[in-house]
């Protein structure tokens, strides 16, 4: 919403989301809320607004850490058939998307972001794109869907 620095001390203004992590209302305390298909189908929806916006912007930036832990309903949902508003948060790892020759891929680190929802390309630390956010957006709509977190029967050793 705002930042300032007065007085030498760097301060950040942000919108308060209430209702907490999108992971805590599929996987944890939460999971007992029922969600209907419609709020579901909406918390994608935000989620793929926030990053067309981020993507289209004339400096692209990559999130490369989206995963439902950085994602924040905006209001407590306690039933079906509340309102949800999804909102994507930490930018800590977020980077502009430098393309040097006209559509290739860039080098960036490699191994950013958390490996449940990192896409393959950024596992093994070759080129990506901002494909590699669609992947990590792809493992959340799962998530949302089936309720369990990514990967949760499978070792990924």
């Amino acid at each position: 919403m705002g930042a300032t620095a007065d007085q030498g001390h760097p301060v950040i203004i942000t919108e308060f989301c209430r209702g907490g992590t999108l992971f805590e209302i599929l996987h944890e305390k939460k999971k007992s809320v029922k969600l209907s298909f419609k709020q579901r189908h909406k918390m994608m929806l935000d989620i793929a607004k926030g990053m067309h916006f981020m993507h289209g912007l004339k400096s692209p930036l990559m999130h490369r850490d989206l995963k439902s832990l950085n994602l924040l309903l905006a209001e407590e949902v306690k039933g079906p058939n509340d309102l949800v508003q999804a909102k994507i948060t930490d930018f800590g790892l977020a980077r502009k998307f430098e393309d040097s020759d006209g559509g290739a891929e860039a080098m960036m680190t490699g191994q950013a972001g958390t490996f449940h929802w990192m896409a393959p390309e950024v596992l093994e630390n070759s080129p990506y794109t901002q494909k590699a956010d669609v992947y990590s957006f792809g493992i959340v709509m799962w998530e949302i869907l089936a309720r369990e977190p990514p990967f949760a029967t499978h070792s990924l050793q």
